[in-house]
């Protein structure tokens, strides 16, 4: 993410008074616990899979736990102010961590991820703000998928809102929107959980 956003993701961090952590998920090629199919476009050439599809997937999930508890342990870090934001498999990666686990996020950020008909919104309740952005330019996911789970999320009852960047392509929509996704962030103080 870091490389992603130049240094507009740390610019924006220090302005809003945030501390950025960005693990991989292992290697960066599995969904974070998701178990979802990966898609076809995913090149894995140059780092073949060495174990399940699925066991990758938890190693992945298992990644982010770790590294996020071991900044929670050494960083002044408010319990009730943690967010999570990943675009493509990290918006997978973002539905999963908050469907599993959704009292540890204050609110959360998912952008041009895959479609994930049967994603159980309800789980989404407990936080405080649901975004989603979408690239207007997006080549591989599609809008109407980010549309459907926007307004699933809504009919049941969370704070969901979907933005639609117009020049945004499927790695760069997030960025582009970045700035407004702190603010968004900073907007949804958990204090009173």
């Amino acid at each position: 993410m870091f490389a992603d956003a130049g240094s507009l993701l740390q610019r924006e961090a220090d302005r809003n008074g945030f501390a950025v952590v960005a693990p991989n998920g292992y290697n960066g090629m599995a969904d974070y616990g998701a178990n979802l199919p990966l898609p076809k476009v995913l090149n894995r050439a140059d780092a073949p899979l060495r174990t399940s599809a699925s066991a990758e997937s938890a190693l992945a999930e298992t990644d982010v736990y770790n590294v996020i508890d071991r900044v929670m342990a050494n960083y002044r870090i408010d319990r009730r102010r943690v967010y999570l934001m990943g675009n493509s498999m990290g918006m997978t990666g973002v539905l999963n961590l908050a469907r599993t686990s959704p009292e540890r996020w204050c609110a959360i950020s998912a952008s041009a991820g895959p479609p994930w008909p049967n994603y159980p919104v309800e789980r989404l309740r407990p936080l405080a703000g649901v975004l989603f952005v979408h690239g207007g330019r997006d080549d591989r996911a599609k809008v109407s998928d980010t549309e459907q789970l926007t307004m699933r999320a809504r009919a049941a009852g969370v704070d969901a809102r979907m933005k639609f960047v117009p020049q945004g392509t499927h790695g760069d929509a997030w960025v582009r929107y970045l700035r407004q996704t702190f603010t968004f962030f900073a907007k949804h103080d958990c204090h009173a959980r």
